[in-house]
């Protein structure tokens, strides 16, 4: 810490990471003193739904209700794991009882560059259980197992809000056939 020779360090109490200065006459200013403040670096995030796709259209529909208890990993470009601007792994979200999900300060990517999203097939077994993915392609809002992002992630506050899931009831045909006669 820097002081001014016309300002007094109080060191009578432990310092914890704090500092007092007392300056000698009220229009005093010491501008060499640091607190300590930092910028967050700019973050992106990664948010989406998973639902239950009661009509099989693959179009998330105004009422179709999402489904609790999926867990979703993300990978960087490459397939690589992805560290937040803090420092920390990021780990794994599972949708909450409205089916949304959420990864939150992310680190931004050079424009071209996309994160992943991936549903993990065996720690959602029970979330999805009688479920199979809905219909893709075409008009449908649905991606499959994967999606990846395509919305620029590349400044701060960017967010892709486009890698949903849905689910349709799983139908199974047990080969029935009538006989004639």
């Amino acid at each position: 810490m820097s002081i001014n020779s016309k300002a007094i360090a109080d060191t009578s109490q432990p310092q914890n990471g704090l500092a007092s200065y007392s300056a000698g006459l009220p229009w005093d200013n010491d501008h060499a003193l640091d607190a300590g403040m930092t910028v967050p670096p700019p973050s992106v995030s990664v948010r989406d739904f998973v639902w239950k796709d009661t009509n099989g259209d693959g179009i998330e529909d105004v009422g179709e209700p999402g489904i609790h208890g999926v867990v979703l990993t993300l990978t960087g470009p490459g397939d690589t794991p992805v560290t937040d601007i803090h420092g920390q792994p990021v780990g794994p979200q599972t949708t909450d009882s409205s089916g949304h999900y959420e990864f939150t300060d992310l680190p931004t990517l050079p424009e071209g560059k996309h994160y992943t999203v991936t549903i993990d097939q065996t720690k959602s077994a029970d979330a999805s259980k009688g479920l199979v993915p809905t219909v893709t392609g075409g008009n449908s809002q649905s991606h499959t197992g994967s999606a990846t992002s395509t919305e620029p992630l590349d400044a701060n506050g960017d967010a892709d809000n486009t890698l949903d899931f849905g689910f349709k009831r799983e139908y199974r045909n047990f080969g029935v056939s009538g006989s004639g006669g």
